[in-house]
């Protein structure tokens, strides 16, 4: 299954953009979604940032990806605007920055 991620961080900040920094958003959408990810990627970062979990964590091969196109392109422009970053947070990113205090 496919799911749709986005940093706490930039979703907190969109937050904050929208109902106090941009006086130009009056009753607009902004899809907060940084990107795809499922259960197989999800192990994969895992991995990658703890290389010495002993967890089973399982791959499905045959798990699908979602190829549907989210419009977060304004979420993204905002973020730039505000905070300077280049979009959103990455996956791997996310991931990391998640499991560095566990």
């Amino acid at each position: 299954m496919t799911e749709y991620f986005i940093d706490v961080i930039d979703d907190a900040r969109l937050h904050v953009i929208a109902a106090v920094l941009d006086e130009s958003l009056n009753n607009e959408r902004i899809f907060a979604f940084a990107g795809p990810f499922n259960w197989n990627q999800a192990i994969d970062a895992i991995k990658k940032v703890r290389p010495d979990c002993k967890a089973d964590l399982k791959k499905d091969e045959n798990e699908p990806r979602d190829l549907s196109k989210v419009p977060n392109e304004l979420g993204a422009k905002l973020l730039k605007k505000w905070f300077g970053q280049d979009g959103y947070k990455s996956w791997d990113q996310t991931v990391k920055e998640n499991l560095e205090d566990v």
